[in-house]
């Protein structure tokens, strides 16, 4: 999970809806990590957004 989401989490009401803006140096941990595309056009598009924030839609359907 990427740090910052479990964040979002906590708190929230089945049903709830949240929108998560994520740092770029929290999302994007390392280049290593997977899934990253091997083609060079899909790799090259990718890592072009790599300084920008990540945004995250959230829903909590259910608590278990």
């Amino acid at each position: 999970m990427i740090r910052g989401l479990k964040d979002v989490i906590i708190g929230m009401k089945a049903g709830g809806k949240r929108r998560a803006l994520i740092p770029p140096e929290v999302g994007y941990i390392e280049e290593s990590l997977q899934p990253v595309p091997e083609e060079f056009g899909p790799r090259r598009s990718l890592l072009s957004h790599a300084k920008e924030p990540l945004v995250f839609e959230v829903q909590l359907l259910k608590v278990l």
